[in-house]
């Protein structure tokens, strides 16, 4: 008789009014298996992680645990769960990228450095006043990001004339492309590259031959999709070989993450193109 998974997502669907944050996500984890949940900036990793901690309620779709169908009606119920408490020990989960308990390993991107590096680049050619373009609002981590550029737009005495929230995606930069003022931002500041892809290509007309001719327009986080001739875009990254090559160090001994609690902060830098 073979043994029961520790965890099943079966089908699991959640939405937020009229945004589908999962849709129709399966998967299982067994006992003793060490499981990385990866995926882009929206791609519903926090999500699922709280409808696996009971935060979140499945829209459609089911938890099991150890092979019986299970229902979290709040976190401490999933606190409570033998099977969650041995897949969720506070020492023995890697956090990549994101918030993290004081006794978690962790390997975090120090992003404030290079929005530091960024904004001054902007005042260094003249930028007063500036527009943030930002991801989910809700995440904490997009929080501390837009908490960083208020601090580094302030110390430089550049004027932040608004935030606009988006959801990391190309799409929704083009659509709030309409809503920058060109006669009165000196520059837009993108939490994701792929919107400032969306807001180059909705406002091309104002970067002849690719350089700022109304605004100036960073983006930030994944540098390689601005390594094309045609989105030659200001950004904000860190190196993803030493990100990941991190991760795999402290992944390779586990049961030296079960016993340590180590922080490692990978930097971030600016990286200047032509929209910039």
């Amino acid at each position: 008789m073979s043994t029961p998974n520790l965890l099943e997502l079966h089908n699991i669907s959640k939405c937020f009014g009229a945004l589908t944050a999962l849709r129709n996500l399966s998967f299982h984890i067994g006992e003793g298996e060490v499981v990385g949940l990866l995926g882009d900036n929206g791609a519903g990793k926090s999500t699922t992680v709280n409808l696996i901690s009971g935060i979140h309620k499945p829209t459609d779709g089911y938890l099991s645990v150890d092979g019986k169908k299970t229902t979290f009606s709040c976190r401490s119920d999933s606190a409570d769960a033998g099977p969650v408490r041995r897949m969720f020990p506070n020492n023995a989960v890697l956090m990549p990228n994101g918030h993290h308990d004081a006794g978690a390993p962790s390997v975090t991107m120090d992003e404030d450095q290079g929005i530091r590096e960024a904004v001054a680049d902007a005042a260094a050619k003249g930028v007063r006043s500036a527009l943030l373009l930002t991801g989910r609002t809700m995440s904490r981590v997009e929080q501390a990001r837009i908490a960083s550029y208020r601090t580094a737009l302030g110390g430089h005495g550049t004027s932040l004339r608004g935030e606009r929230a988006g959801d990391y995606s190309y799409a929704s930069g083009r659509a709030l492309a309409p809503s920058i003022d060109v006669d009165a931002t000196d520059a837009v500041f993108c939490t994701s590259d792929a919107m400032a892809m969306g807001v180059l290509d909705a406002h091309r007309r104002h970067f002849p031959e690719h350089r700022p001719a109304r605004f100036r327009l960073y983006g930030f986080d994944n540098v390689s999709l601005t390594q094309f001739d045609a989105y030659p875009i200001s950004s904000i990254g860190a190196d993803k070989r030493d990100y990941v090559a991190q991760i795999v160090r402290i992944l390779e001994q586990p049961a030296r993450l079960a016993r340590a609690s180590e922080q490692v902060l990978v930097a971030t830098r600016f990286v200047p193109r032509l929209t910039g």
